[in-house]
């Protein structure tokens, strides 16, 4: 089939290192992952072409990259391993980037209010929301439904409430991703003034980075840790 023709989360599914270059390309293979590469593309008004050929030369350095690195695949890992691994790599360090943009933004607001607060004062108010939606969900995950998953993987028994929880944390998902995608518009995908201090960069940087970490994790749980659930599930009542 054409990669052209085929859903985004396939795609990085069968080649994770695509979520780099997905990422500075602005495809959302995350929320928007149910559509075709070519959908994506007419949507971003890319041209065709040149952006599979882009994809190709990344697909092929990274791939030598990785190999000298000796990366763990993420795919490879059981689902409590999976488990382990979001917790202390995204739940780590996203509340670290919340923690830093949320002070930078605050000092930002003040300073340059004159001449970008009404972007600020958007940008600062959907910024809130997401703060507190993810910091609400990483306690979820870690008290209700990590150790719900845990104990029914450990019981070889995938049960109809964890699997209910988990579509409660996949609607969380959607939500998030709507949101970051508010403030990609709202910013034209993070880029700073002219007359940007020192601190602004930063916290557009930061911001930057916190949200391409967050469409990395919720990928990783929708379309890897919760479809490895689901198999299990599927397995045990077949």
């Amino acid at each position: 089939m054409n990669n052209l023709d085929r859903q985004l989360k396939d795609l990085v599914a069968e080649n994770t290192i695509l979520v780099d270059f997905f990422n500075d390309e602005g495809i959302d293979y995350c929320c928007g992952g149910a559509d075709t590469l070519g959908k994506a593309l007419e949507d971003k008004k890319k041209e065709t072409k040149p952006f599979l050929e882009r994809m190709d030369v990344f697909i092929e350095k990274a791939k030598e990259e990785r190999k000298e690195k000796g990366e763990l695949n993420v795919y490879d890992m059981k689902i409590d391993e999976l488990i382990d691994h979001l917790e202390e790599t995204h739940h780590v360090e996203e509340r670290a980037y919340l923690k830093q943009v949320d002070e930078d933004l605050n000092k930002i607001l003040i300073v340059h209010f004159e001449h970008h607060g009404e972007l600020l004062l958007k940008l600062h108010s959907l910024f809130a929301y997401l703060k507190k939606e993810l910091e609400e969900h990483f306690v979820k995950e870690e008290k209700i439904t990590f150790p719900m998953i845990l104990k029914d993987y450990k019981d070889g028994n995938i049960t109809k409430e964890t699997l209910k929880k988990v579509e409660e944390l996949e609607e969380d998902h959607e939500g998030a991703g709507a949101v970051i995608k508010e403030m990609i518009d709202l910013t034209d995908h993070f880029e700073v003034p002219e007359d940007a201090c020192f601190t602004y960069n930063r916290a557009f940087e930061t911001l930057h980075t916190l949200v391409e970490d967050v469409f990395i994790h919720i990928f990783k749980e929708n379309s890897i840790l919760f479809e490895k659930l689901k198999g299990e599930a599927d397995e045990k009542a077949s």
